[in-house]
């Protein structure tokens, strides 16, 4: 530890980190940021000095819902569409299994999957979520929500690791609509606290 130090520096800590990401934040969306609505930690426990509590609203640049496209539109060639199912836990995508479209450049660039996007299934296996960490061209499937994060990407590994935890998964579950099939949507995962 004392070398790392050294070689780079104390630590940042929560507080730094959270207000480098609003400083980015701010940056990157402009005249559209909007500061999240402040986070109610009454009822959280007490964390260790150094660290805060947040959530995916105040970490995110954006969410987006995957894009819905009819099976007459798939084919065997394209772009990827991913679903959870399709990335393995190190993020990487399974070629073999992701249905393809063929996009024009205009939707690729709208919808495309970024390294360090995280992808949560919003319909049907909740709890279901993956880092998309890979080079291959691709989108997310309509059942997903993707978040590209003002943060590093270890920040996303960290959300992913805390979501797929009981209490982060508590939070997930907590949040599920609807009975046959069941939903979330992004104001409510957005609002578990991490």
């Amino acid at each position: 530890a004392a070398e790392a130090r050294a070689t780079y520096g104390e630590p940042e800590t929560a507080t730094e980190l959270l207000e480098r990401i609003r400083e980015e934040r701010k940056h990157a969306l402009g005249k559209k940021y909007k500061t999240p609505k402040p986070l109610d930690t009454t009822d959280l426990a007490e964390l260790a000095a150094d660290w805060e509590w947040s959530n995916l609203a105040e970490l995110k640049l954006f969410s987006m819902y995957g894009p819905r496209f009819s099976s007459r539109d798939y084919s065997e060639t394209g772009y990827p569409v991913l679903r959870t199912s399709d990335i393995s836990e190190s993020g990487k995508v399974n070629l073999r299994t992701a249905p393809k479209l063929p996009l024009t450049i205009e939707d690729y660039q709208k919808y495309r999957c970024d390294k360090g996007d995280l992808l949560i299934t919003r319909t049907g296996s909740i709890g279901t979520l993956a880092v998309f960490n890979d080079d291959v061209e691709s989108i997310p499937g309509a059942y997903l929500i993707q978040y590209r994060l003002a943060a590093p990407s270890l920040t996303s590994w960290y959300v992913f690791w805390y979501l797929k935890s009981p209490e982060g998964l508590g939070g997930l579950i907590r949040g599920i609509a609807g009975v046959g099939r069941p939903n979330l949507n992004a104001p409510t995962i957005e609002s578990i606290p991490i």
